[in-house]
């Protein structure tokens, strides 16, 4: 099975459960720098980078290959480095969400396999006496 990521503009709603609408609540692709469509047809994964979405992963670093069995697990592990994802700022991902497309998906379904908020994550400390 292969997936693609990509970075929505609103967090999830109770639509997750639902089958034939699963994260529909997520919005749009986050494009805060308004990228259009004719220098989009240009980001790639090999060149170009910077005339992506922000938050188009799949064209970026393609798609994930994900194994339906635990002895084939490492083929699923993928890591990439997006210099151009802010975690701060106006146009941070913080708070927005991350969904997983299935490109085999029935029709009827939908390709939105899967979604999660992106929320930081506050270190916590206790002083006991």
């Amino acid at each position: 099975m292969h997936l693609g990521v990509n970075f929505y503009i609103l967090i999830i709603g109770k639509d997750f459960f639902n089958w034939t609408g699963r994260c529909l609540s997520t919005g749009n692709s986050f494009n805060p720098y308004k990228v259009t469509h004719d220098s989009y047809n240009d980001c790639s994964a090999e060149h170009q980078q910077l005339r992506c979405e922000v938050g188009d992963l799949v064209n970026k670093f393609g798609l994930l290959n994900v194994s339906g069995r635990k002895r084939d697990l490492k083929d699923t592990v993928k890591y990439f480095t997006d210099a151009n994802l802010p975690l701060s700022g106006p146009h941070s991902i913080i708070g927005r969400s991350l969904v997983l497309f299935d490109d085999h998906a029935p029709q009827h379904r939908g390709d939105r396999m899967a979604c999660t908020p992106i929320m930081r994550k506050y270190r916590h400390k206790t002083v006991a006496k």
